[in-house]
C-alpha cells in the first residue's frame, strides 16, 4: 500500500515538473488504482490528478482526459476523498474562468439559473460548467463504452461518472441525445441495480434540462417499434425530471403513446408492466390537474397493467388509479370508471368477435367488470352484448371459461356489482337463453365440464341471489330442466352439488305442474345422488327428493306413480341403513314426507325390510310417524264432523273444557289453519280471549316442539272418560251421525297384504248417541246427507271421543237463548 502511494506521487511530480507529454503513458493505471481497496491510494489518485490540472503546463490538451479522474473521485465511499476532489475541482473552475474571462464576460453578467433544479443538488461554478460542456463531446463516447463494461465495478463507475457530467452540462446535454439515449436504453436493462440507479438518475437529468419537445421527438419512435422495458423506464425518468409547467402542453401526446395497444399490451412480463406503471405515476405526479385530459387514456394503461396476475402489482395500481381521482377531485376511482365505463367498454370490445384465450382483451374485461364495483351496472348494455358473443358454443373454449368465471363473480355479489342498478332483470330471458342454455350442453373435453360447472354456477347464483323469480323460472324451466339433470352426471363434485340445488328450487316452484315424466326423469336422477361419493351431494339430493314428495302429493299425476313411488320407498329403505348418520337422518326426513302418499304401502316395505336393517331405530322412529299421522287426520275428521253439526264458537268452548293433551291436539289443528272457520283469527268477540289466546299459545309451542305421538289418543280419552254429561240443548242430529258412522266402520278393518297374517282386522263399532236430549236410539239419517269429509276421511276416534265431549265442561256450555257465556 505503501509502495502504491509513492509510485503514485513519485509519478506525479515527474510528469509535472518533467515532461508532460509523458501523461498518456501512465493515465490508464492512474484510472485503474481509483478502483484500489485503499482510500489512501485513491486519495493520492486524486491529489495528484488534481495538481495536474491545476500546474501541468499543457494541461488544456489533457483536460478531457483528467476531468473524468477526478470527477470519478465524487463518489468515493470516503468522504476526506469526495471533499479532496470537490475542492480541487472548485480551484480548477475558478482558474479557468480567470484564464477566460474575456470569452465568458456574458455569461458572467446575463447568466439566469434555472428555476427547476434536482432537489439536492448545488449547481457547479460557471468555470466547472463550461470545462465538461467544452470537453463532453470527447469525453462521452468512451464513457457510454465503459457503461456497457463486462467488469461490474467498471459499469457502476461509470454511471456515476455519466450523472456528475450531464448535472455540469446542463442543456448542452441537448446535442448528445441520440447517443445518450441509445446508452441509457441499453444501460437500464442492466443486471447491477446500481448501474441502473445511477442511469435512471441520469435520465431524470435530461428532463430537468433538455426541452420536451426534443427528447421526446427523440423518445417516442423507439415505442411505434418494440419498446422494451429500459425504453418505459427512461421515458418515466424524463417524465419526473420534467417541469410541469414545459411539459403540460405534452400531456396529450403522452397519453397517446401510453395507450396504444403496441405499448400497454406488449407484453404481460411483471417488469416491463411495473415500468409502464411507474411512467404512469409520473406523469400523474408532475401533470397533476392536467392529467384530467387524458384520464381516459391513463384509465386504459392502469386496467392493461392491472390485468397482469400479480397481487403486488394490482395493489400499487389501485393506489395510482386514486391518485388519478384525486388529481381530478373525484372522491374515489369508482369515480373513474363511472366517468369512462362506456368508452373502457367499446375500446376493449372493438374485436371481440376475433378473440382467443390469449387475447389480452380478455383479461382488460375481467378488471373492467370485476374491479369498477356497482358501476358496471350502469353499462349492460355493452357487457352483456360482449358476453353474447363471446360466450356462444362455437367460440374458443378457454376464452368461454374465463368469462364464465367473470360473470359467476359478479353473480355471487349481484346486488353490489351487475345489479346495483336494478336493471339486470331485464336481461335475464338473454342471459338464459343465449348464455348459459347454450353452454349447459354437453361436449367432450375438461375444458367444456369446466363451461358446464361456470354455468351451472352461474344458474345457482342467479337463483340464490333471488333474481331469477319464480315467475322467470317457468319460463325458463322447460328449457333449463333437462340440462341440469344431466349435470348432476358430471365429474366435478360442485357441479352436482348445485345442479340438486337447482332441481331443489324448480320442484318448489313448478314441480305441482310437472306430468308424470318429468316426475319419473327427476327422481331417477337424484336417486342416483344418494350414492354420491360427496356427502355434502347426497344430503341435497336427500333434500330434493323430500321435496319431489311434496310436489307429487299436490299434483294431478299422484294416481299414476303409484309403482313409481313404490319402487323409490324401497330404495330409500336402503339408504334409511347407510352408514353416515347424517344420510340416514336425511331420508329418514324424505320418507315422513313422502309417507303421506301410500302410507299403507310404506308401512309393508317397512315390516319386510326392519329385521335387516342394521340400526332398525329409524324404521321404528319412521312407523311411528306414519301412526301419528294418521291419528292427526282422525282428529281433523272429529273436529270438521263436529262442524257439520255445531256452530264454530260452541265447539270451541268444548274443546277449551278439555284435558290439557286433547286441548293441544284440537287448537293445534285450528293453529295449522285446517279448519278455517276456527283459526285463531275468527274467534267469537265474546269469547274470553286471555283464556282463549292462552290455549291458543300453548297449542303453538306444542306444534313447534313436534311432541305430538300416538300416546295422545289415550290423553285425550282419558280427559273425558268419568265425565257425566250436563249440558243442554238438542243434540239428536248429532248422534244419529255418530251411530251412523259407527254402521259404516263394522268390518273395514285393513288386512295387510303380503305380510304373513300380521295385517290389522278393523273392528265395527255402534255408535250410541249419550248427547244430553238424544234418545239412544239408532239414527236414521241418510248417508247422504252427511259431510263431504265424512265420506272421504272415515275418522277412527270419532265414535270413542265424541259422546264425552259434551260432557266434558258443561259450565262453559253456550247459552241458548242470550248468547251470552257465564
Amino acid at each position: 500500500m505503501i509502495v502504491r502511494v509513492d509510485v503514485i506521487q513519485a509519478t506525479g511530480a515527474v510528469i509535472q515538473f518533467g515532461n508532460g507529454k509523458s501523461v498518456d503513458d501512465v493515465l490508464s493505471h492512474l484510472a485503474q488504482r481509483l478502483f484500489d481497496e485503499i482510500p489512501k491510494v485513491r486519495h493520492a489518485v486524486t491529489t495528484v490528478i488534481g495538481e495536474w490540472l491545476l500546474h501541468l503546463r499543457d494541461r488544456y490538451s489533457y483536460f478531457h482526459k483528467l476531468i473524468p479522474l477526478l470527477l470519478g473521485s465524487f463518489t468515493d465511499e470516503i468522504p476526506e476523498n469526495t471533499k479532496l476532489a470537490w475542492t480541487y475541482w472548485e480551484k480548477i473552475g475558478l482558474q479557468w474562468e480567470e484564464e477566460n474571462e474575456e470569452d465568458l464576460k456574458d455569461k458572467m453578467d446575463f447568466s439566469v439559473s434555472p428555476s427547476h433544479y434536482p432537489k439536492g443538488e448545488t449547481r457547479p461554478g460557471l468555470g466547472c460548467r463550461e470545462l465538461v460542456s467544452r470537453n463532453l463531446s470527447k469525453i462521452l463516447p468512451g464513457l457510454c463504452h465503459d457503461i456497457t463494461d463486462w467488469v461490474e465495478s467498471t459499469r457502476i463507475k461509470a454511471s456515476q461518472l455519466l450523472y456528475t457530467l450531464l448535472l455540469h452540462a446542463e442543456d448542452h446535454i441537448t446535442q448528445h441525445m441520440e447517443l445518450l439515449l441509445r446508452t441509457l436504453y441499453q444501460a437500464c436493462s442492466d443486471e447491477e441495480s446500481e448501474v441502473v440507479k445511477n442511469n435512471v438518475k441520469a435520465a431524470e437529468l435530461i428532463g430537468t434540462f433538455v426541452s420536451p419537445k426534443v427528447s421526446l421527438k427523440l423518445i417516442t419512435p423507439a415505442f411505434e417499434q418494440t419498446p422494451k422495458a429500459s425504453c418505459v423506464m427512461v421515458l418515466a425518468a424524463v417524465i419526473r425530471g420534467s417541469p410541469k409547467e414545459i411539459l403540460q402542453p405534452h400531456v396529450t401526446q403522452l397519453g397517446n403513446t401510453l395507450s396504444q395497444a403496441g405499448v400497454c399490451q406488449r407484453s404481460e412480463e411483471v417488469f416491463y408492466m411495473e415500468q409502464l406503471l411507474y411512467c404512469t405515476q409520473a406523469l400523474i405526479e408532475v401533470c397533476q390537474e392536467d392529467c384530467k385530459e387524458i384520464s381516459l387514456q391513463l384509465m386504459k394503461v392502469l386496467v392493461t397493467i392491472m390485468a397482469i396476475p400479480s397481487q403486488d402489482l394490482k395493489e400499487k395500481v389501485e393506489i395510482t388509479m386514486s391518485s388519478l381521482a384525486e388529481v381530478q377531485q373525484l372522491e374515489s376511482f369508482h369515480c373513474l370508471y363511472k366517468q369512462h365505463i362506456i368508452q373502457l367498454l367499446e375500446w376493449v370490445s372493438v374485436s371481440c368477435e376475433g378473440w382467443t384465450c390469449y387475447s389480452p382483451e380478455v383479461l382488460q374485461l375481467e378488471v373492467i367488470a370485476t374491479h369498477s364495483g356497482p358501476v358496471i351496472g350502469e353499462a349492460l348494455d355493452d357487457f352483456i352484448l360482449v358476453l353474447k358473443t363471446c360466450l356462444q358454443p362455437n367460440r374458443d373454449p378457454q376464452m368461454r371459461l374465463k368469462l364464465f368465471t367473470v360473470l359467476s363473480q359478479l353473480l355471487q355479489k349481484a346486488s353490489e356489482t351487475i345489479n346495483s342498478q336494478g336493471l339486470f332483470p331485464s336481461y335475464l330471458e338473454t342471459v338464459i337463453k343465449d348464455i348459459l342454455a347454450p353452454n349447459l350442453q354437453w361436449h367432450a373435453g375438461r375444458t367444456a365440464a369446466a363451461i358446464r360447472a361456470t354455468a351451472v354456477l352461474c344458474l345457482w347464483a342467479l337463483i340464490h341471489c333471488e333474481m331469477l323469480s319464480p315467475k322467470e323460472i317457468l319460463k325458463v324451466k322447460d328449457e333449463l330442466m333437462p340440462q341440469v339433470i344431466a349435470s348432476m352426471d358430471e365429474d366435478s363434485k360442485i357441479t352436482r352439488l348445485m345442479a340438486c340445488r337447482i332441481v331443489d328450487v324448480f320442484l318448489k316452484v313448478c314441480g305441482r305442474q310437472f306430468d308424470v315424466d318429468k316426475f319419473k326423469n327427476t327422481y331417477t336422477e337424484v336417486l342416483k345422488r344418494l350414492d354420491d361419493a360427496s356427502c355434502d351431494v347426497r344430503l341435497a339430493a336427500a333434500h330434493t327428493l323430500a321435496n319431489w314428495f311434496k310436489c307429487l302429493k299436490d299434483s294431478d299425476v299422484k294416481s299414476s306413480m303409484e309403482g313409481h313411488v313404490e319402487f323409490l320407498y324401497q330404495e330409500l329403505l336402503v339408504h334409511l341403513d347407510d352408514p353416515d348418520e347424517s344420510l340416514q337422518k336425511a331420508v329418514l326426513e324424505v320418507l315422513k314426507e313422502g309417507s303421506i302418499l301410500y302410507p299403507d304401502l310404506l308401512v309393508r316395505e317397512i315390516e319386510g325390510v326392519v329385521h335387516k336393517h342394521q340400526t332398525p331405530v329409524y324404521c321404528n322412529q319412521l312407523l311411528h310417524h306414519i301412526q301419528k299421522a294418521e291419528l292427526e287426520i282422525d282428529c281433523l275428521f272429529f273436529v270438521n264432523s263436529l262442524l257439520a253439526h255445531l256452530k264454530p264458537e260452541d265447539l270451541l268452548w268444548r274443546i277449551l273444557g278439555l284435558g290439557f293433551s286433547a286441548k293441544q291436539m284440537f287448537l293445534g289443528f285450528i293453529l295449522l289453519g285446517e279448519v278455517p272457520c276456527l283459526h285463531h283469527t275468527n274467534i267469537p268477540e265474546h269469547c274470553p280471549k286471555n283464556k282463549v289466546t292462552s290455549w291458543l299459545w300453548k297449542a303453538n309451542c306444542w306444534l313447534e316442539s313436534s311432541q305430538v305421538s300416538v300416546s295422545i289418543a289415550e290423553s285425550v280419552l282419558g280427559s273425558l272418560q268419568g265425565k257425566e254429561s250436563t249440558g243442554n240443548g238438542n243434540h239428536n242430529g248429532m248422534g244419529a251421525i255418530m251411530q251412523e258412522e259407527g254402521k259404516g266402520r263394522e268390518g273395514k278393518g285393513r288386512e295387510g297384504k303380503g305380510r304373513e297374517g300380521k295385517g290389522r282386522e278393523g273392528k265395527g263399532r255402534e255408535g250410541k248417541a249419550s248427547w244430553p236430549g238424544c234418545d239412544g236410539k239408532t239414527a236414521t239419517q241418510d248417508k247422504s246427507e252427511q259431510p263431504r269429509k265424512l265420506e272421504q276421511h272415515p275418522g277412527r276416534m270419532t265414535c270413542l271421543v265424541l259422546p264425552e265431549l259434551s260432557a266434558a265442561c258443561p259450565a262453559w256450555a253456550p247459552g241458548e237463548q242470550s248468547g251470552k257465556h257465564p
